[in-house]
């Protein structure tokens, strides 16, 4: 089994981007402008730089696609997280089974409405590129 990462640190991060390229390899790209972020609040301190934020960016740009180690709010869709209330679902597996999307589903309301999660509407990365489907349970299986 592969080594597990800490969610939200670099290695991570690049983890995503591995895992987003695997899943896209031979799609074609070319015709999107996409950008997603999402941005962790309250991270522990060793996971940014001072100065800086936790999360990352996907962008699709030239038929190219790249993940950063970066926030950017010039996006198509954003999600501002705290980092505590979202790992438990960062960790969680769906593996296709609607009861656990339902769960995630009213966590994420749940968050919400508590005011730990703000969305910045417009498609998921899976909406644009349905070869992506699998990015968050292929990252839930390696995420500490």
């Amino acid at each position: 089994m592969a080594e597990k990462l800490e969610f939200g640190g670099a290695a991570w991060v690049k983890l995503v981007e591995e895992v987003a390229l695997r899943l896209t390899d031979g799609v074609d790209l070319s015709g999107h402008d996409y950008g997603f972020c999402e941005e962790y609040t309250d991270p522990p301190s060793h996971l940014v730089e001072p100065g800086t934020k936790a999360g990352f960016t996907l962008r699709i740009r030239d038929g190219v696609l790249q993940v950063a180690n970066r926030v950017e709010d010039d996006v198509d869709c954003k999600i501002t997280v705290d980092y505590q209330a979202v790992l438990p679902l960062a960790r969680l597996v769906f593996g296709g089974d609607p009861a656990k999307r339902e769960a995630a589903d009213k966590q994420v309301e749940a968050l919400v409405t508590a005011g730990k999660m703000h969305v910045k509407p417009g498609k998921r990365p899976s909406e644009l590129v349905p070869e992506l489907a699998n990015l968050h349970d292929d990252l839930a299986k390696l995420t500490a």
